[in-house]
């Protein structure tokens, strides 16, 4: 079924583009999809609206140009004050053998007749080929009274990255959920580890259908045993002196050696690889005191006793934190300030990308080497989804999580480690990292330097749904990138768990806890009035 919606103008300023004529404003909104048949075959060149304008009669070069191409009907439409000019991106065709689009670069010839996209042709673009990895997220949001599917592909998250962007209460946290929903369905068994710094995806393993598929570690532990030199340094407010590293590097060492020492037939590799059981006084105990380098270290290291992650005989271990088949939600402790949810996102993500390094060499048979009584291959691609991440990779300071996470995102492909930043702030959020992200959801952002971070970092969105960013509501979203066959204005999926993150009501909460007050002062006085009472009634004074 063809739907005829107007007769193209010609080129329109840019390469890709072209112009036509319509009286379907209803229908035509910037986001929606058109399509025109070339006169050699039968394909269908699909294209998106990009902008809109009411045709004045009084052009005359518009009326001149079409009058030779069109019938009178159609000039009837453009006479009457009801036609609009619409410019609209051409997409290209989709070849389902390639599973993706073929780019064209020549526009309809003038006079040509353009199609409304029916339901029937997004949805054969938009539904990929039955396979595995495919993640449903929404709708088609230029289409309420129709369910025209959005789908993502899991495998160009997992190796090409992903950046969720929006101002807070748009969705972010609610549509990640949909998306850790997708990745542990049967069909997908996905791997993840989410590092969750506000407590919102609890739920998802609480879930009588899905909870035994999400893996909670609500307080992760880290041996401070296990930890080497680089590892202190991101959990120090302060960037030691060589000297102070050296001093630390001796000092560590020296716990090492000296609790093996009485082991028989220790070899030197034995001594390098294992740590023992020891505690951050431990160490301590090791510095001399009145010694200005071995004060400030002990100053130094006395901070990280607040740290509720260091023990020192106990860790998260690697199958812990990344279950196969499962999605692994590590909350931060409660109280966990700033240096010690950096060491947490560090310490577990660095393990994440050096056990999938050995794991990928063992398979190329590269690599037969293992560190004594470490269990550091992980068997399966992992997607590291990284909440409020311009914390952890600001664009103006120097942190090593942000050198961790920009190791990711330019190598981590190579070694099945993707990678999902979530932000509210993308102009806070290092711009190689949310660059190297080739695939975006980008919600409701009101902030103007934010936007014009999203149209420098995001260019496959595309500037005509970017203009869109301030109009979106609460669920509503631009999917753009590699996961995805063409960029589309979403209205994301109600979720099958609950969401964690619900933004409190505030009016109810305070009426329920007002009125709960006031009943426990009324009890109060009841009870005060009653043993007045019976006082009185024993002749008690």
């Amino acid at each position: 079924m063809k739907d005829l919606s107007g007769w193209a103008l010609g080129p329109g300023e840019t390469e890709d583009a072209f112009r036509f004529v319509t009286a379907d404003a209803n229908r035509l909104k910037v986001g929606e999809f058109v399509y025109y048949e070339p006169h050699d075959d039968d394909s269908k060149i699909l294209s998106r609206v990009t902008k809109r304008e009411r045709l004045q009669t009084e052009e005359t070069d518009v009326v001149s140009t079409l009058e030779a191409h069109i019938d009178g009907e159609a000039m009837a439409v453009i006479n009457s004050n009801r036609g609009y000019e619409v410019t609209a991106n051409v997409l290209g065709y989709y070849d389902r053998d390639y599973d993706g689009f073929r780019n064209l670069r020549s526009p309809p010839e003038i006079g040509q007749d353009v199609y409304y996209a029916h339901d029937e042709l997004l949805a054969e673009i938009l539904t990929p080929t039955e396979r595995q990895g495919i993640l449903h997220v929404g709708s088609v949001l230029n289409r309420p009274d129709s369910d025209v599917r959005v789908f993502v592909d899991m495998d160009e998250i997992a190796t090409k990255h992903l950046s969720v962007l929006a101002s807070t209460g748009a969705g972010k946290s609610y549509t990640v959920g949909v998306l850790l929903e997708e990745m542990v369905k049967p069909g997908n068994r996905g791997t993840s580890v989410v590092f969750d710094i506000h407590g919102e995806y609890f739920t998802l393993a609480e879930d009588d259908e899905y909870g035994d598929r999400f893996n909670l570690i609500e307080e992760p532990r880290i041996k401070v045993s296990n930890l080497d030199i680089e590892d202190f340094e991101v959990a120090f407010s302060q960037e030691p002196t060589n000297v102070q590293r050296e001093r630390l590097r001796e000092v560590l060492n020296d716990l090492d050696i000296r609790d093996s020492a009485g082991r028989q037939n220790v070899d030197e590799q034995y001594k390098t690889d294992v740590r023992v059981d020891y505690s951050v006084d431990d160490i301590i105990e090791r510095l001399s005191e009145g010694n200005n380098v071995d004060d400030n270290l002990a100053w130094r290291l006395g901070m990280l006793n607040d740290f509720i992650c260091l023990t020192s005989d106990t860790e998260t271990s690697i199958e812990e934190l990344c279950e196969p088949g499962k999605c692994n939600v590590i909350e931060f402790p409660t109280g966990a300030d700033e240096l010690e949810r950096n060491l947490i996102v560090w310490y577990f993500t660095k393990r994440i990308l050096n056990s999938r390094k050995l794991a990928v060499r063992r398979q190329q048979g590269r690599d037969s080497y293992e560190p004594v009584g470490q269990s550091n291959q992980i068997q399966v691609p992992v997607t590291i989804f990284i909440e409020e991440a311009h914390n952890f990779a600001p664009i103006d300071r120097e942190l090593r999580t942000r050198e961790l996470l920009q190791e990711i995102s330019r190598e981590g492909r190579k070694f099945g480690v993707g990678l999902c930043v979530i932000s509210q702030r993308p102009s806070r959020l290092d711009e190689d990292v949310l660059s190297q992200c080739n695939s975006s959801i980008i919600m409701k952002v009101r902030n103007g330097v934010d936007q014009e971070t999203i149209a420098r970092s995001v260019e496959a969105a595309g500037e005509d749904l970017l203009r869109d960013l301030p109009g979106l509501t609460v669920g509503q979203a631009i999917l753009a990138g590699d996961f995805i066959n063409t960029p589309v204005l979403t209205k994301i999926r109600l979720r099958e768990t609950e969401h964690g993150g619900m933004t409190p009501d505030v009016a109810k909460e305070s009426v329920q806890a007002y009125k709960k007050v006031q009943e426990e002062k009324k009890r109060r006085r009841q009870e005060a009035v009653s043993e007045v009472s019976e006082k009185a009634s024993t002749g008690e004074d």
